[in-house]
């Protein structure tokens, strides 16, 4: 607990270069999650939004380059009308809720930890620069969620 203002603060300064380094290179085609002014984020992940369908790859093909390269990612909040046990008890199916159906077949955690140094998010995204290659001029600005 002593130590968590200065991992909340470290993590910050991690998602600061992780946003300056995602919007100057990946040209709307990875997303962070926008930040409210007044709310001050942990950034226990980083997960972004990838338009996968335009740059012609899928999820896993991208989380397989990164793994490739040594660099783990994940899938976090799923939908909870996805998971099995919410799936066998309650009466949503797929397609209800789209809003959350949407992001989740566009969302990927990168690495993120407070003693991550700053050329690790430059390997991150040196790395999804390259599995993304040349779709990241030729696609344009990725459409955001609703």
């Amino acid at each position: 607990i002593n130590r968590l203002d200065d991992f909340v603060t470290r993590r910050r300064s991690i998602a600061t270069e992780y946003r300056e380094q995602i919007e100057q290179r990946l040209n709307g085609l990875v997303l962070p999650l926008l930040e409210r002014d007044e709310v001050r984020h942990a950034y226990h992940l980083f997960p972004v939004t990838i338009e996968y369908e335009a740059i012609g790859l899928d999820r896993a093909e991208v989380m397989l380059g990164l793994r490739q390269r040594g660099i783990g990612s994940q899938v976090h909040y799923i939908p909870l009308h996805y998971q099995p046990y919410y799936r066998s008890r309650c009466k949503v199916q797929p397609g209800t809720l789209k809003r959350a159906e949407s992001y989740y077949t566009r969302c990927l955690s990168l690495p993120m930890f407070p003693d991550m140094p700053i050329d690790g998010v430059n390997r991150v995204v040196d790395a999804l620069c390259e599995i993304l290659g040349p779709n990241i001029k030729q696609a344009g600005k990725a459409p955001t969620i609703d």
